[in-house]
């Protein structure tokens, strides 16, 4: 997402998927692989749920599950959907991410953050869990970062890393 006028009125234009040429280079990265534009954000709990061309909503029916196991069945305390701007290095992603809002910046002036937004959800959903343990379901690119995270919480001896009670990578069938 980004900010732009129409008319004078501060509006959001998503960027994916892009709608015309601008928008297209507007997520453009430079050499040193960081975003051309310094106001692109993603927003909380927003992914990809449903794939136009595809005759099954997977992402959509799982997320309803997880909504569904933890409101009506209490299976489960709580959940997050860790948005994360894809264009950017694993290490963009887990060294940044700084939530304004709903907003989150992993690029520009205002990705900078004591505490990275996926760190911060871990913890928080091991604060709130029944056991302290949390459960990671990755997809695609999403378990790249996954294995990377624990990895790097295992190499700096981070005591989060006791908390992740599972890893579970999926794949679209």
């Amino acid at each position: 997402y980004k900010q732009k006028n129409v008319l004078g009125i501060s509006v959001e234009d998503q960027l994916w998927e892009p709608g015309n040429q601008g928008d297209v280079e507007g997520l453009f990265l430079n050499d040193q692989g960081e975003s051309v534009r310094n106001d692109i954000y993603v927003k909380e709990g927003d992914v990809i749920d449903a794939i136009p061309v595809s005759t099954s909503n997977i992402y959509k029916s799982f997320l309803n599950d997880l909504e569904q196991w933890k409101s009506a069945d209490n299976l489960i305390q709580d959940y997050s959907i860790a948005a994360y701007d894809w264009r950017l290095s694993i290490d963009d992603i887990l060294e940044y991410g700084n939530q304004d809002g709903e907003k989150i910046y992993y690029s520009g002036t205002q990705r900078g953050t004591s505490t990275p937004y996926i760190l911060q959800e871990l913890r928080r959903l091991a604060s709130d869990s029944r056991n302290g343990k949390v459960t990671i379901v990755a997809h695609s690119n999403g378990g790249l970062v996954a294995k990377t995270l624990l990895k790097t919480l295992e190499e700096t001896n981070d005591p989060l890393l006791a908390s992740i009670d599972k890893l579970v990578l999926i794949r679209r069938p």
